[in-house]
């Protein structure tokens, strides 16, 4: 019963409205430069609407899923529960039918005990009949012996012919009154066991009234068994038929909240290359390289205590755990620490993500540019142009960090790439 509770708790709670959605990071496309604000400051207002939509829409996503899972649990366990109370009905129906058999089966025999007693006594009273006459006959012989006796035994011994003679009639005499005595002792003899056979047969219909009895009185108690658990069966159902609705509703919720998350990631996808094609058209015009081949500067002071704690590649997602593409290099360094401008360009971004936090962009031209992202503060602005070496910003942990460092990478033509092979490193 307890169990039965928690399933309607559980089912009560799948019927609510899902929770409001809860404010996910969510990582920077790889592929794709940021916006910066003078020139797609709409685009970048879509896209950050989109970007909190889509969040939203992964909450719910999120939110939509465990509810599932808690449908798909509850419906679980009502169809367990069922299932159980169905093997209880089918044990209660097995036993009230074995019982029915055994009460029948006991009648049957009750009277087949009458009609053998029955048989006894009629028996017996025959016996008894039988050994009353007998009893009567020896009577009469034992009243006629002594009226009679000296005559009749002297005239049968006395007339013998000879002294053996008479000797065998004395014999014959005893013989007479031995037959009459065992005739007597058998006709008792088998009315005792008559009577010992009905005396059994007694005990034994007692026996089986008593059973009867008792067997009579477990029906109710087993139809009451059943009747409850029929009533069980019906919450049961009606549970059943809540949880299954419950779980199909979760699951179109999940699909729902899915597809709408899609729709929101397309549309992010869509405004997010609309961006990079502007950022390359302003690229584009300034085709003047100020980056030459292995000699970008070390975006840091080289004298700062500085540790490339991740590179340019998959990695341990420090927020998920999860295996996941990373974009730049993350170099690990104290709170406030000058951040360089590893080539001369153009800024072109200096701004503020939820992800990368305060971060610029600086154009070099020829579709190279750098980004150096989770800055405390900014030092520079958008348009501003910059020489090598250039304090451009410090060191923070703002947006998606776990801690001080500064997030540098290198793009080519609007496409993340390995920094290490554009920057010397100490």
């Amino acid at each position: 019963m307890k169990k039965f509770q928690t399933i309607r708790r559980v089912l009560l709670r799948c019927t609510t409205c899902f929770a409001a959605a809860v404010l996910l990071l969510v990582v920077w496309p790889h592929s794709v430069l940021p916006s910066y604000a003078s020139s797609i400051d709409e685009d970048r207002q879509k896209l950050a609407l989109i970007e909190e939509q889509r969040k939203n829409a992964a909450s719910q996503r999120q939110s939509a899923a465990a509810e599932y899972q808690s449908a798909l649990a509850a419906f679980k366990d009502a169809q367990s529960e069922q299932a159980d109370a169905l093997a209880v009905k089918a044990k209660l129906d097995q036993e009230i039918e074995a019982l029915e058999d055994e009460i029948e089966s006991t009648k049957e025999l009750l009277t087949e005990y009458n009609r053998l007693l029955d048989d006894y006594r009629a028996q017996i009273d025959e016996k008894t009949k039988e050994i009353d006459t007998k009893y009567e006959e020896f009577k009469a012989r034992i009243r006629l012996g002594y009226e009679d006796s000296l005559v009749t035994y002297l005239e049968i011994i006395l007339t013998a012919d000879s002294f053996s003679d008479m000797l065998s009639r004395i014999d014959i005499v005893g013989s007479m009154m031995d037959y009459d005595d065992r005739l007597m002792k058998d006709l008792d003899r088998k009315k005792q066991e008559l009577q010992q056979t009905q005396d059994e047969y007694l005990v034994l219909q007692a026996q089986a009234q008593e059973r009867l009895s008792d067997l009579e009185t477990q029906v109710p108690e087993l139809e009451a068994k059943k009747e409850e658990n029929a009533k069980l069966l019906e919450e049961l159902a009606a549970l059943y038929q809540q949880a299954l609705s419950s779980k199909d509703t979760a699951s179109a919720a999940y699909n729902k909240a899915q597809r709408i998350e899609q729709n929101y990631a397309a549309q992010e996808k869509a405004i997010e290359a609309e961006i990079a094609r502007k950022i390359r058209e302003e690229q584009e015009k300034n085709q003047t390289p100020n980056y030459v081949q292995g000699k970008m500067s070390w975006p840091l002071p080289l004298s700062t205590r500085a540790v490339v704690t991740s590179n340019y590649g998959y990695r341990a997602d420090p927020f998920t755990g999860k295996q996941s593409f990373h974009n730049a290099m993350d170099i690990s360094c104290p709170y406030g620490t000058n951040i360089l401008a590893a080539c001369t360009g153009k800024v072109i971004v200096a701004s503020s993500h939820y992800s990368y936090g305060n971060y610029v962009i600086i154009d070099h031209g020829g579709g190279i540019s750098t980004i150096y992202a989770h800055a405390s503060s900014l030092c520079v602005s958008v348009g501003q142009t910059v020489t090598t070496g250039t304090v451009i910003a410090r060191v923070g942990a703002t947006g998606s960090a776990t801690g001080n460092h500064l997030h540098f990478g290198v793009f080519v033509n609007g496409t993340a790439t390995d920094p290490r092979a554009y920057v010397n490193i100490p």
